[in-house]
């Protein structure tokens, strides 16, 4: 008898035992087979941070609600962004993102667009005020035992005129894209001047046309002293998207001027060293942009005898 209800008290705690362990573990296959998807709202709070060796730095934020009484978390993402079919850049989330449990969150990230890879697009571009671009991304999502993954595939607006118009001042900026190629004495020195035929050539990198609208140069012999010629562009001319010309510039030197500037190195050098700077105005669509030019250039000169024999 003693036996019989010692072997029974022995079954009764065994069976509580596996009650315990299995409560738990029903409780959460209940609640794990009741957990909903997080769902993905809009994306939001999108801005240009700043642009940098061609790459344009933007910010956004997914909005995603989490119906579920407890947390889940981002654990991985992929974000890619295109501008038509042209696929500009891309972001990857690494570090997980928490998303609160019966609420909204708003998970920042910042995706690279590659502007190189905009060039094409530049004529439309720098006419609109915004820009759509496509947002395509997949992400997993953590909530409790279970992955979801959550797609997203949505259109933003960018305002990138004002970036755009930045990049086509840098391209047209470059050094050697206004530049003297070659300077010939035209003819033999008067008393009062020197005239020198320059080849000025002119480069454009970019896939679009532009007008060159005016330009004005200034000549200096010696650093800081005043200009011993001046040039200006007569008549406007246009420049073919990735086009190469060569414009004749005529330069007169003044010979008093010359003197006045005159360095007893440049006998040593077998020429003068002429300083070029100005700048040219360029028009594309209906935007004008100021382009500085700068340039040194050793100018042989040993058909002048009165100075440089």
């Amino acid at each position: 008898m003693y036996r019989s209800i010692s072997s029974f008290a022995e079954r009764t705690v065994f069976s509580n035992k596996w009650i315990y362990l299995l409560v738990p573990v029903l409780g959460c296959l209940v609640l794990t087979s009741c957990v909903s998807k997080p769902e993905l709202v809009r994306i939001d709070d999108i801005k240009i941070l700043g642009v940098e060796d061609s790459v344009m730095t933007v910010q956004l934020a997914y909005v995603v609600y989490n119906p579920n009484i407890f947390k889940a978390k981002i654990s991985r993402g992929e974000v890619e962004a295109f501008f038509g079919s042209e696929r500009l850049g891309t972001a990857v989330i690494n570090e997980p993102l928490t998303l609160q449990a019966k609420d909204t969150s708003q998970l920042h990230m910042k995706v690279s667009f590659d502007l190189d890879r905009l060039e094409s697009v530049y004529p439309d571009l720098i006419e609109q005020d915004s820009a759509v671009f496509r947002i395509v991304g997949k992400n997993t999502i953590r909530l409790m035992t279970r992955n979801f993954t959550l797609n997203v595939d949505e259109y933003i607006a960018l305002n990138t005129k004002l970036f755009i118009q930045e990049q086509v001042k840098k391209n047209l900026s470059r050094k050697g894209n206004f530049a003297i190629e070659s300077v010939s004495i035209r003819q033999l020195p008067s008393l009062s001047k020197v005239v020198l035929d320059l080849k000025v050539g002119l480069l454009n990198e970019l896939p679009l046309d532009y007008t060159v609208e005016g330009a004005k140069l200034r000549f200096y012999a010696r650093k800081n002293e005043d200009p011993v010629a001046e040039w200006q562009l007569e008549e406007p001319f246009e420049m073919k998207a990735f086009s190469k010309i060569s414009l004749p510039v005529e330069v007169e030197l003044k010979n008093f001027n010359l003197l006045k500037n005159f360095d007893f190195g440049w006998i040593g050098k077998g020429g003068m060293e002429l300083r070029m700077e100005g700048n040219a105005r360029l028009s594309i669509k209906k935007y004008t942009f100021g382009i500085p030019i700068k340039q040194n250039k050793l100018i042989r000169m040993r058909g002048i005898p009165s100075l440089f024999e």
